[in-house]
């Protein structure tokens, strides 16, 4: 007797192989290990920390110093998977996407890696310009939510302030990136970050930069980042 039941499963199991052969993982952009070590004293990083608002913007970010800045701004630091930048009761609802030319990446920080959420070019706002953005992104109803932006945007300020890379916090921008993203549901855009070389400084060229600049200048004066 035909089974018409048996037949309907049957199609919809096709169906799903079918779509778990043809659908895609998200492409990742793998980065390499950050540099957890070295680096300037913290209380010359506190002295040298300041917002930047005019950039190169044709001089990219290395891909070693945005792991690094990755990394210090929300990067595994210990085995039991906790961050650099505290949460309240550690409930890590907090995601950091990093807005490029070429799309909006979010960042993985567990196995050290950006996922692209989106291809396109997704820097907004007054600083679109800027060679690569942070969007702090949190559950639209965590009250504690700008309390960790404020924690994760001040470690990357720090670390810029570091290594000699400028930054400024946005906080107008939000409903420009939430108008353009949908990001997971009851997730919303807080503020965002921007991070370029500083303008009119005299800058080697940021791709021929060590890993890490060690203790003494970040960035060696009197030589001129190539035009």
């Amino acid at each position: 007797m035909f089974n018409v039941k048996s037949l309907l499963w049957s199609m919809a199991l096709v169906g799903c192989l079918q779509f778990s052969c043809t659908a895609q993982e998200p492409k990742t952009e793998e980065l390499p290990a950050p540099t957890r070590s070295g680096g300037k004293p913290i209380m010359e990083a506190f002295n040298n920390r300041h917002t930047e608002r005019k950039f190169l913007n044709d001089k990219q970010i290395p891909k070693q110093i945005l792991s690094n800045l990755l990394w210090a701004t929300w990067g595994v630091n210990r085995d039991d998977g906790r961050h650099t930048a505290p949460t309240a009761k550690n409930n890590q609802e907090i995601e950091v996407y990093v807005a490029k030319a070429d799309g909006l990446w979010r960042y993985d920080p567990a196995n050290n890696a950006l996922v692209l959420f989106q291809a396109g070019d997704a820097r907004l706002g007054r600083f679109k310009e800027a060679p690569v953005m942070f969007y702090y992104v949190a559950p639209d109803n965590d009250h504690w939510a700008p309390m960790h932006v404020g924690s994760l945007y001040q470690n990357a300020g720090l670390y810029c302030a570091s290594v000699g890379l400028g930054n400024v916090v946005l906080g107008s921008v939000d409903k420009e990136i939430n108008a353009k993203y949908t990001f997971p549901k009851g997730w919303v855009a807080i503020a965002a970050q921007a991070f370029g070389w500083p303008e009119g400084t005299k800058r080697i060229d940021p791709s021929k930069m060590p890993k890490n600049p060690g203790r003494g200048p970040a960035i060696p004066s009197g030589v001129d980042i190539k035009k």
